[in-house]
């Protein structure tokens, strides 16, 4: 998974209280489970469907469904899936300066990376391929 290089910004976007400020704060959050709340912060951001957000980290609509109507907490691995589309959020209102920009970027064909930016989030290979990418763009490399 990609480093939190904005702990407060990605707190922010999750629903968190942003009164921690460090990435290891985020692991006891992890290893408890995000509360299902989370996937509806983060799909608000991204002016997703709930639904269209857990799919784009992989994860079966049904899951989401129980998620939501049971116990309200993500496991380990859903919560690592939603802190990294999370991050490459973060990283992409950064690198462009408005959520606006980052959305239009993260939902459009993208020739260098050969698919959208967001159907490559749900592996870590594919989220750090997409953070790569934000960091030539951050740094006026072009392929």
């Amino acid at each position: 998974m990609a480093l939190v290089t904005n702990p407060e910004a990605t707190r922010a976007l999750l629903g968190f209280p942003t009164d921690r400020h460090g990435a290891q704060d985020f692991i006891p959050l992890l290893r408890r489970g995000f509360p299902s709340k989370t996937v509806a912060a983060l799909s608000k951001s991204l002016e997703l469907p709930a639904v269209a957000t857990w799919q784009l980290l992989g994860l079966a609509p049904r899951t989401l469904a129980r998620r939501l109507s049971g116990r309200g907490r993500l496991t380990l691995d859903e919560s690592e899936r939603v802190l990294r589309l999370a991050l490459v959020l973060t990283t992409a209102v950064d690198v462009f300066g408005t959520i606006e920009k980052a959305r239009a970027w993260l939902q459009k064909e993208s020739r260098v990376l050969g698919d959208v930016p967001l159907r490559l989030l749900d592996t870590d290979v594919g989220a750090s391929l997409v953070l790569d990418e934000l960091g030539r763009i951050e740094h006026g490399v072009f392929a």
